[in-house]
């Protein structure tokens, strides 16, 4: 009976270690209303012409959330970053989009990066996301996902 109970407990054990790793930062989902755990800075363009960095409740009108009922709004030149420690095979997954409509000028792009940085504040990792938009079309709406793998265990900061 002893061994049959160890049997069923080494099974659950691999199962819980066979489960592919995460790295999700500290009120990642924004779900406690504010930048709790997350560093961020904007210039004076960011804060006077589209309100600055802030967390948003879903509202339904504009712009909802992915999941849950917040999410962080972050106008041009502007920041946010956290602290992290992953391991090896660690995988990180967000959502993102861009807000608004099709632009006035006849084409242009909106960029944002996501990148890792070591604990010495050098860059392991960048990407950035891009949308084009024009007359015609190209709504800049809609959440995507993004997932980055960490090729090795490590600390330092995410900062998009």
């Amino acid at each position: 009976m002893k061994a049959l109970a160890i049997r069923c407990l080494l099974l659950v054990v691999l199962l819980v270690l066979v489960q592919p790793a995460s790295a999700d930062p500290l009120n990642g989902g924004f779900e406690i209303g504010n930048f709790t755990s997350w560093t961020t800075d904007q210039d004076i363009y960011a804060s006077n012409w589209f309100g600055g960095i802030q967390v948003l409740q879903s509202h339904g009108i504009v712009s909802d959330a992915s999941e849950g009922d917040y999410f962080a709004k972050l106008p041009p030149n502007s920041w946010m970053k956290q602290d992290m420690t992953w391991f090896a095979d660690d995988t990180l997954t967000f959502k993102w989009a861009f807000e608004g409509l099709q632009q006035t000028s006849m084409s242009r792009e909106k960029v944002a990066a996501f990148s890792v940085h070591n604990e010495a504040g050098g860059f392991l990792f960048v990407d950035n996301f891009r949308k084009a938009t024009y007359w015609s079309g190209g709504n800049t709406t809609g959440w995507e996902t993004y997932t980055y793998d960490f090729p090795a265990a490590g600390s330092g900061h995410i900062q998009f």
